[in-house]
């Protein structure tokens, strides 16, 4: 569950490795986030 992720937050290129697994919530903008023990949480994404 390791992956290279690129983001960018507020003009600010962010490039590292992660420990999860993240996953687009259908019919939302929130992701599920899964961590390498198997819990889940849920990243609400805020309207700007």
């Amino acid at each position: 569950m390791s992956a290279l992720g690129k983001f960018e937050i507020d003009g600010q290129k962010i490039k590292g490795r992660l420990d999860y697994k993240v996953t687009e919530i259908p019919d939302s903008n929130d992701v599920m986030i899964t961590y390498p023990d198997g819990t889940e949480q849920r990243l609400f994404a805020l309207p700007k």
